[in-house]
């Protein structure tokens, strides 16, 4: 039965904290709190836990994996030609709650996005996300802990209810309720921009710094 281990956001387990970074270096799974919804985390370079999340979640083959980093370094490495609007999104908010769809880079294995050129990039702003991804080293993808269709979790009991005992998911990081409010997505690939889903970042506060499509 997969472990869930209690975590508090404001005094930071390391051991803990490295436990789960070895469970993704061996091509496991975890489960982690954002500020956003709980995530279902795994080695961005590891096939085997990639195909393991479409699976578990019963996504779409075709659909791409979200990616989460721990910085500006690793952004600009997965991502080819950021414009001067992807850098005006990144300085005023990330790490936050929003994603941006960018070309990708060969450094992005296929298996993120199987059918396309791009890739969902998000800084996340939660101390136990960004202390997983500092100690592991390297980016992960990290779509919401639920099964597709269903709503993504702001618990990680709510994460676990829905996606069952499964053996890929080493561990469960409880840190309490996220913000409950899945991130604002932003396809930069295109101009004017486009919101692909609305968030905690509002139309409002994007088009005070660039033309943003009707939707």
């Amino acid at each position: 039965m997969t472990e869930i281990i209690r975590i508090h956001s404001s005094n930071r387990d390391w051991e803990i904290i490295q436990r789960a970074a070895d469970a993704l270096a061996h091509d496991q799974l975890v489960v982690f709190p954002t500020e956003t919804v709980y995530g279902l985390a795994g080695d961005l370079y590891s096939e085997k836990a990639a195909q393991a999340v479409y699976r578990i979640k019963g996504r779409d083959p075709g659909k791409p994996l979200p990616v989460q980093v721990a910085g500006l370094d690793d952004l600009k490495a997965l991502a080819l030609n950021l414009t001067d609007e992807t850098m005006a999104l990144v300085e005023r908010f990330m790490p936050g709650p929003i994603t941006l769809i960018l070309n990708r880079s060969p450094h992005v294995p296929n298996w993120i996005n199987p059918s396309g050129s791009t890739v969902g990039i998000r800084w996340p702003d939660h101390p136990i996300a960004l202390s997983l991804l500092q100690k592991f080293g390297r980016p992960i993808f990290a779509p919401s802990a639920n099964r597709s269709g269903q709503p993504p979790p702001i618990t990680a009991q709510e994460a676990m209810a829905g996606l069952g005992d499964e053996p890929e998911i080493g561990l469960t990081l409880d840190s309490g309720p996220a913000g409950g409010l899945a991130s604002t997505v932003v396809d930069l690939t295109c101009s004017p921009v486009r919101i692909l889903r609305h968030g905690p970042i509002t139309r409002e506060q994007i088009e005070r710094l660039m033309p943003v499509a009707l939707d």
